[in-house]
């Protein structure tokens, strides 16, 4: 506890003598936060009463925290073994993605998004190489090779970063120890008709006395899908491989190493949405860690863990037709780090402590090429190499203070520096009046929540506050289209970090029939990055209406809530429902109050299930409402709701049940439809009827 106190003694220090002694601006950020606090407190209760009249009382309560599991049991989270991420994510109870085609969509989390969130794999930091945000985290990983998605919509997410909107780690699976085989596996393959989509997977596992191998290995090919009506959806095919090796070693009973190699290729990927395709994503991912659990002590378990990865992402136009400049668009990251994490209980207390670093090189460049060779060709550095390198410290302790309380604290101090390295790209930036030269900022996360079990009830209030460096793009981008709202959007090196105030209640029943869980939160941001257009600079695109240059406005906010539930009707029928909403609003330049993009309607899914014996069926509906608050700047329209229905079943033979086949007809009345996200327009695909058959031994 001793270390808590001082690290929030830090904590004060930095936020008082944020940037300079003395900085108004961080003296305001304190005053706000109580501010904040006082404003949000009629919002939190109207809901407390809210749930307490709907709800009745439950026994665990994991405060903003969801797993959504990569395992082909799952079935509401999963539609059929053969899922992909995106599937995964869209059905989970606080996360949006934002489309633009059939292929690596971009997660949204309670509405935050870009820097706002932070994605990992198994922990480790990793990047993408887009300009455009093309390549998600979440599109160098798959399903096959996944053991959970751990979702964390809070700054209870400080163990990874110091965010406002939460955390994404997509753990891998293991190898494990399996004393009753040294071989098993599984493998699947599946046809899905709306694309022509041809997918195959396989895993393989080895346990020996002291080591323990495995492979997953998946493939995926899709053609141009047909949207509903029968109109074909052009530049929406895609082709991806990917391959994990893992491995564990047992020094002895109390010690371990492990070591993961992950490769990922995705090539041949129209985005119809966009201006432009990709003939190539690729990530080569490299991790190990050794695990001590001590003797005797409070510690319970103590991992150190170095890794290396380097995203490779190339976009061009070569098969669009009619273009009037053709373009190539590379880009690459690499990203170096480490980490030690200890954990462990002292009486009461559950505490975890952890120390990480990493340093990553950011770089992305564009070569226009003239019709017919007539003229040179133009090429500028969109990111122009830059070095980031963040140390930082995190503890977070878990009290149990009294009956059936407990209070959780998480702070993490975090100091980034950034350094573009390329000369070419520093004079680039010139023309604006601006030096680049080193940016160092320190960055800081808190938070802190109280639970309390009473019968079958749970509750949980939490506060958080929480400052974030901007991405590499709000920072140095250089003239980045984008498609949506038709401006060239040019980084701020100068532009101050985006913090964050937050509260959030959630209040989750379980009884033996239903399990009901209830998330509401409000969020006020200052200094919120967004792009503002400079009617002084001059477009570089083609088509472009102008350029917008990334700027703090002075204040936001974001609320919103979600409802997931679950009912046992009789003996083998069981009822969910998963319920989101979320809004919020922008200070303009003229303090007027304008709709923040990109964000949800009332929106979810309801599904019956049966299940017997080696029998399941289950019939659903995905649906949403009308967004008519949208934002004009961002190039936004109004969307209608929709409804689809959709038909799925599953069946297992043979011994021990080996075999298993599933089938299914997804928008079954063949609606062509659009969710708010969905960029450009595009729709949505139409009726797709799969097949899956999967082999288990």
């Amino acid at each position: 506890m001793r270390t808590i106190y001082a690290l929030l003694w830090t904590l004060y220090f930095q936020i008082t003598f944020h940037r300079g002694r003395g900085n108004p601006r961080a003296f305001r950020s304190v005053r706000t936060f109580f501010f904040i606090m006082r404003k949000t407190f009629l919002f939190i209760i109207a809901f407390s009463l809210f749930s307490h009249f709907v709800l009745a009382q439950a026994d665990t309560l994991f405060l903003n925290e969801i797993v959504v599991t990569g395992n082909a049991d799952k079935g509401f989270e999963k539609k059929h073994s053969l899922s992909n991420i995106d599937d995964i994510l869209s059905r989970s109870s606080n996360i949006g993605l934002v489309r633009r085609g059939n292929y690596a969509a971009e997660p949204r989390m309670l509405g935050f998004s870009g820097g706002q969130i932070m994605t990992t794999v198994a922990g480790m930091k990793i990047f993408g190489a887009c300009t455009d945000k093309m390549d998600p985290v979440s599109s160098y990983v798959e399903t096959a090779n996944l053991r959970s998605v751990n979702a964390t919509s809070s700054d209870s997410s400080a163990e990874n970063a110091c965010v406002a909107g939460g955390s994404l780690d997509f753990c891998l699976h293991e190898a494990n120890y399996n004393e009753s085989k040294t071989f098993s596996g599984n493998f699947g393959t599946g046809y899905f008709s709306a694309s022509q989509g041809k997918e195959a997977f396989g895993v393989l596992d080895y346990s020996g006395d002291k080591l323990a191998l495995r492979y997953s290995g998946s493939y995926r090919a899709h053609d141009n899908y047909r949207a509903g009506g029968g109109d074909k959806v052009s530049f929406s095919h895609y082709n991806k491989t990917n391959h994990l090796i893992s491995g564990k070693y047992k020094l002895n009973d109390r010690n371990w190493v492990t070591a993961d190699v992950l490769y990922d290729r995705a090539w041949d990927v129209g985005y119809p949405a966009l201006p432009m395709d990709v003939s190539l994503a690729e990530a080569f991912l490299f991790g190990a860690a050794y695990n001590i659990t001590p003797r005797n002590s409070d510690i319970e378990n103590i991992e150190w863990k170095v890794y290396a990865n380097k995203v490779k992402h190339i976009m061009d136009d070569s098969e669009r037709p009619d273009v009037p400049v053709r373009m190539d668009m590379p880009g690459e990251t690499r990203t170096y780090g480490t980490y030690l994490k200890i954990s462990g209980q002292k009486k009461k207390h559950g505490f975890t402590a952890k120390a990480d670093f990493y340093n990553s090189l950011h770089k992305a460049e564009m070569t226009m090429y003239p019709p017919e060779n007539n003229g040179p060709e133009m090429y500028m550095e969109t990111w122009p190499d830059v070095f980031r390198n963040n140390m930082a410290i995190y503890i977070g302790d878990r009290f149990a203070f009294a009956d059936n309380f407990t209070l959780n604290t998480d702070a993490r101090i975090e100091f980034a520096r950034s350094n573009p390295g390329s000369e070419f790209g520093k004079k680039q930036f010139e023309i604006f009046g601006n030096e680049i030269n080193a940016d160092n900022r320190l960055l800081y996360s808190f938070a802190s929540d109280i639970k309390n079990n009473i019968g079958d009830m749970a509750h949980a209030l939490g506060i958080s506050i929480s400052e974030r460096q901007p991405t590499v793009s709000e920072q140095y981008g250089f003239y980045l289209f984008n498609s949506e709202d038709g401006y060239d959007y040019v980084g701020r090196p100068d532009i101050d970090n985006e913090q964050t105030f937050k509260a959030q209640y959630v209040v989750e029943y379980n009884t033996t029939k239903l399990s009901v869980k209830t998330e509401t939160y409000f969020a006020w941001l200052r200094d919120y990055i967004s792009g503002v257009i400079d009617p002084n600079l001059d477009r570089m695109t083609i088509g472009a209406k102008g350029v917008k240059v990334f700027r703090n406005r002075e204040n936001a906010r974001q609320y919103g809530a979600n409802v997931y539930a679950t009912y046992s009707l009789a003996k083998y029928w069981s009822a969910r429902t998963n319920l989101r909403y979320t809004a919020g609003q922008y200070q303009d330049d003229n303090d007027n109050w304008q709709n923040m993009p990109q964000l949800l309607p009332l929106n979810g899914n309801v599904s019956l299930s049966f299940q017997k014996e080696k029998l399941s069926l289950t019939a659903e509906s995905e649906f949403a409402t009308a967004q008519n608050q949208t934002d004009p700047n961002f190039g936004e329209s109004e969307t209608a709701g929709y409804a689809i229905a959709n038909l799925r079943g599953a069946y297992s033979f043979g011994k021990k049940n080996t075999y298993n086949i599933e089938a299914g007809i997804e928008n079954i009345l063949d609606k062509k439809y659009r969710s708010h996200l969905d960029w450009g327009g595009i729709p949505r695909p139409g009726r797709n009827v799969y097949l899956t058959l999967n082999l288990a031994f």
